[in-house]
């Protein structure tokens, strides 16, 4: 799971047709007294305060390469 169960889905809408993109933490509750844990609260904290950021990790192998 992603984040260690913190939401159920992610789901990515990429740019179609002059449309910006989206990214989407989907996260599936229960019940009319179902909550957001304290974990998922944090994060929608952290999604609706636009603190994210896209990083990449390079790792070099010995392998051959295929391109």
């Amino acid at each position: 799971p992603l984040g260690a169960g913190i939401v159920d889905f992610v789901v990515l809408l990429l740019p179609k047709e002059g449309k910006p993109g989206k990214i989407v933490f989907v996260d599936i509750k229960n019940g009319p007294n179902a909550k957001l844990t304290k974990s998922q609260l944090a994060l929608k904290k952290i999604v609706e305060s636009k603190n994210i950021e896209f990083q990449v990790i390079r790792v070099e192998t010995d392998a051959p390469s295929d391109g």
